[in-house]
């Protein structure tokens, strides 16, 4: 079964994410580091398919996220959740190795599909 982490400080979003996910039929864990160091050491541990984040939380952007992410596992898809509209900002986080980007609001079949688009572009076979 695919496995997804999602990285989410709010407890609505993140709820409203898993049960997203987890009908689609993934495997969902939720965790929120409280930096961006300690995210290699549980991408080892609990080894997801793919990141999913909020770009905006306490002590944590979703850049740091999707740096510390890339750098430790090159090929893992992240996918991003954001309010932002800066093109400059949504470019900066595709040349750090995101895969998506979701602007809020954001409806549950747009978080599954772009969740299948991501994983399929970095697993052909999926």
């Amino acid at each position: 079964m695919t496995k997804i982490l999602i990285i989410e400080d709010s407890k609505p979003m993140s709820r409203f994410l898993h049960r997203c996910l987890e009908g689609a039929g993934f495997e969902v864990e939720e965790w929120l580091p409280a930096s961006a160091q300690e995210l290699p050491e549980h991408l080892r541990s609990s080894a997801p398919d793919l990141i999913l984040s909020d770009y905006f939380m306490p002590g944590l952007d979703g850049a740091a996220v999707a740096q510390s992410a890339c750098a430790a596992r090159p090929k893992i898809p992240v996918v991003m959740l954001t309010c932002l509209e800066e093109e400059e900002t949504i470019r900066d986080l595709f040349r750090l190795g995101v895969n998506q980007v979701i602007n809020k609001p954001i409806e549950p079949e747009v978080v599954v599909q772009s969740v299948q688009d991501a994983l399929a572009d970095r697993y052909p076979e999926f």
